[in-house]
């Protein structure tokens, strides 16, 4: 009974519920891999026979359809047609309706599909999706012919247009075009065609049932207009420029060219597009003809002939004669010149008339102001302008100023000099004053004055100058003074005329002031005193012989420096003299003995004077007094015993001694102070200083280290920890591999980091002691451990735990449910769901311990309902 109610109930399965398929690899049915196709078992949608078999591509087509159900809202239904052998593999669409029932899809057959026999066409949803069955018999699918449609376009007006249609042997062919042209043959002709035959041409060819068509612009182009005006032209030779002939109101679109009058093409080709405006054909100047020349202008078209126009422009040619202006250059100032050229009758014209003007009938130049001007001559003959130019200089006269000394004396001789060289010089009265005449030396004769004058030409200018000149009569002179005089002594010499300069013929024995004559005596000898007084233009001299005689020369001898306090005599090369200090605070001197005393930190002079026949001499000496310079040790106190350090004191350079050697020693040039034993010693320091001996001291004290030991554990595991402790507490604490242990600057803790080894250092100071030590602690690594299960499972399973620990001695698991275990890889036998969750072991090697977890999970068993029917 309930095996008939199970086959029953599959039959009502299969009739009443889709079933889906899902295939993989490639393509079925046009879709790809992985799509899920829903069919039934009897036709969801049935594709309606097709009336009509054979189409065109391109052309319409109708499929009827039938749906078994209704679809959803939204539904698209596609006619798909296969490939020619029947295939869906790539369908194409060829309509679409929106629907939710049977109905008619409009369709087209794409242009592109090839000829066949075997197309089929099917239907297919999309909400929900179904594929019909194809539709019952084979389509047949002719292809097109192709056709393309060409002529001879473009052509000129009255010429053959011919068309031509690409497909040969086609059933039948129809043309149509402008002009209400039509015709029937391939390739048909228009004779003679006109403007209005321009435009696009449609021919249609039928092979087998199939038709296509093509289209061919036709292009035709009118003849140009031949009565256009054309310019003609007037040139000189040489041409002074391009060339331009001109044609009028030139027509859109046409070339037009500059020819001979027999139509022969220019080299190079002078040419133009007409616009609907002025056209303008250019000769180059290089190109310009020599003589007087007939052209012609044609125009074309297109592929058109080129036609002459009716008018011809004719290029008219004058000779240029050559000019050439004779006039006088340079001029000067308010000079004038009149100008001539080769051919009389032109027009003159100056460039810059600020400097020189020109008369524009007469040519006559006039000099203005200095510089140059252009002066122009214009003269046309034809068709050519023909000029010439000239440059004139205008020069201005060069003001003189005569340049000579005056008044002069009599017998005197001056060079007079002018502005410009070159000139002749006269003298207005040569009994007071001559002048030579070329040189200009003027030469005074008696008292009185005389006019100088001077002539020079420069350019077109001839410039002059006058200058009076006086000529005076010379004062006798009378020195007084003393003689002789000692070496170093001086002495106001004067003379009848004051005011002039002194000089010593002998300056190595006397010297004189230039100008207030005071004569001071330099060494023993004598020397000729003058003097020289300008009165007017004369220059009067006189002389005096001066005696100089010689010192005894004084050299002090005596103690410099001295110090405070300290005393020396002094004494001269002539004893008898008298002594004197120049700062007593500083140092004293008895004026008779020479005693010097020092008194205060500093210098003073002292001077020595003594008399010898008219000569006072005296000598001096610098006297340094030096004050003693107090001494300041430094240097470290207390020292450790061995430990050393520089002393150093106010001056350098003196030397050390230690009071006590056998507790500290001292180097006696360095000051290098090294503790021997505790306890204490005088350091002591001596320098000189100039005159003065200067001593410091100071205590150092000796202080003993104190032995260090560190206490603390090792070996550690890594992250392990220890509390490291040394004899004398306060210290720093190092670690010389932290890459395996650390340690904490101030508190020792000392912490395991990978195995290895780590000298841990400590440091303490102790009075002046720094005390170290150090201790090597040894890392032992940790274990590498994992831990994992034959998780998951489903419950009544037996649970497997597998531990990777290369190396461990012992092992400690636990887990859910109070689960412990002290085996490598335990079991735990038929377990429930209470057993799932996360198990921790540890594993141990020597002293270092790892940890780790592993999640179980436990899946329930299925539960079971069987119905009974």
């Amino acid at each position: 009974m309930k095996a008939r109610i199970l086959i029953a109930f599959v039959f009502i399965f299969l009739v009443k519920t889709n079933v889906y398929s899902q295939f993989t690899g490639g393509v079925q049915d046009g879709y790809a891999s992985g799509t899920s196709i829903k069919k039934i078992i009897a036709d969801t949608i049935v594709v309606s026979p097709i009336p009509t078999l054979v189409y065109c591509a391109g052309a319409a087509i109708n499929i009827d359809f039938f749906a078994r159900i209704t679809f959803n809202a939204g539904n698209i239904f596609t006619a798909q047609l296969s490939d020619a052998s029947g295939s869906f593999a790539s369908p194409v669409s060829l309509g679409t309706l929106v629907g939710t029932t049977s109905g008619t899809i409009n369709g087209t057959i794409p242009l592109i599909t090839p000829a066949g026999i075997g197309y089929r066409v099917r239907v297919v949803s999309s909400n929900p999706f179904f594929i019909s069955q194809p539709n019952a018999s084979n389509i047949t699918v002719k292809a097109l012919p192709v056709i393309t449609a060409s002529s001879n376009s473009p052509i000129c007006e009255g010429a053959a247009l011919n068309l031509t249609s690409s497909l040969a042997g086609a059933d039948s062919y129809s043309w149509t075009g402008p002009n209400t042209f039509t015709d029937n043959v391939q390739n048909p002709t228009i004779p003679a065609a006109t403007a209005a035959a321009a435009g696009v041409y449609n021919v249609s060819a039928t092979v087998s049932g199939c038709s296509n068509s093509a289209t061919s612009t036709v292009v035709i182009n009118a003849s140009p207009g031949l009565a256009l005006a054309v310019s003609d032209a007037s040139i000189c030779n040489p041409a002074a420029g391009n060339v331009i002939i001109t044609v009028t109101n030139a027509q859109i679109g046409y070339l037009y060219e500059l020819r001979t009058s027999g139509g022969v093409a220019l080299t190079p080709a002078v040419t133009g597009i007409g616009t609907g405006a002025n056209l303008n054909l250019t000769i180059l100047q290089a190109n310009a003809p020599a003589a007087t020349t007939t052209y012609s202008v044609y125009a074309s078209i297109g592929a058109c002939t080129a036609l002459a126009l009716t008018d011809q422009p004719i290029v008219s040619v004058t000779a240029a004669i050559p000019q050439t202006i004779t006039g006088t250059t340079p001029l000067c100032i308010g000079a004038t010149n009149i100008y001539t050229s080769t051919t009389a009758g032109g027009a003159w014209s100056s460039g810059t008339p600020a400097n020189a003007t020109v008369n524009a009938v007469s040519g006559l130049v006039t000099g203005v102001a200095a510089g140059t001007s252009i002066i122009t001559y214009s003269l046309i003959s034809g068709s050519c302008t023909n000029t010439a130019t000239k440059t004139v200089t205008i020069d201005a006269p060069i003001a003189q100023t005569i340049t000579g000394t005056s008044p002069l004396c009599i017998g005197a001789t001056n060079i007079y000099t002018s502005t410009t060289p070159g000139g002749a010089w006269s003298s207005g009265t040569p009994a007071n004053a001559t002048v030579n005449a070329v040189s200009g030396l003027v030469t005074g004769v008696a008292a009185g004055t005389s006019i100088i004058s001077y002539s020079v030409v420069f350019g077109a200018c001839t410039n002059t100058a006058t200058k009076t000149v006086t000529i005076e009569a010379p004062v006798a002179q009378t020195i007084t003074g003393t003689t002789p005089l000692c070496i170093g002594a001086t002495n106001i010499y004067t003379s009848t005329t004051p005011g002039g300069a002194w000089s010593s013929g002998t300056p190595a024995n006397a010297t004189v002031n230039a100008v207030s004559g005071l004569v001071t005596g330099v060494a023993a000898g004598t020397s000729v005193i003058t003097y020289s007084v300008v009165t007017g233009s004369c220059t009067n001299t006189a002389t005096k012989t001066v005696t100089i005689q010689a010192p005894v020369a004084q050299t002090i001898t005596g103690t410099s420096p001295l110090c405070i306090g300290a005393t020396n005599i002094y004494a001269s090369t002539t004893p008898g003299g008298a002594w004197s200090s120049g700062t007593p605070v500083n140092a004293t001197v008895n004026a008779v003995s020479g005693l010097v005393t020092g008194v205060a930190a500093g210098t003073s002079i002292i001077t020595y004077t003594v008399v010898t026949g008219v000569c006072t001499n005296t000598a001096t000496k610098t006297v340094t007094i030096d004050a003693p310079i107090a001494q300041t040790i430094t240097g470290t106190s207390p020292l450790c015993i061995g430990a050393t350090n520089i002393y150093t004191s106010t001056t350098p350079g003196g030397a050390w001694s230690s009071g006590t050697p056998a507790n500290a020693t001292v180097n006696a040039i360095s000051g290098l102070v090294t503790g021997v034993a505790a306890g204490t010693s005088i350091i002591t320091y001596t320098v000189s200083t100039g005159a003065c001996t200067n001593i410091g001291t100071k205590t150092v004290t000796i202080s003993s280290p104190i032995a260090q030991t560190i206490t603390g554990a090792s070996p550690l595991c890594v992250g392990q920890t220890s509390l490291y402790s040394s004899t004398t507490a306060g210290g720093t604490w190092s670690s010389g591999t932290p890459a395996n242990a650390t340690v904490d600057a101030i508190t020792g803790l000392v912490t395991g980091v990978a195995a290895g080894t780590s000298i841990i250092n400590y440091s303490v100071i102790t009075g002046a002691c720094t005390n170290t030590a150090n201790f090597t602690v040894t890392v032992n690594p940790s274990p590498v451990i994992t831990a994992s299960s034959n998780s998951p499972l489903c419950e009544g399973q037996n649970l497997n735990f597998n531990l990777v620990a290369p190396g461990a001695t012992s092992y400690i698991w636990a887990g859910p449910n109070s689960f412990s275990d002290n085996v490598q890889n335990p079991t735990i036998a038929s377990i429930t769901s209470a057993a799932a969750g996360i198990y921790s072991v540890t594993a141990t090697i020597a002293s270092c311990s790892s940890t780790t977890t592993t999640t179980v999970v436990v899946n329930p068993l299925p539960s079971l309902t069987f119905v009974t029917f």
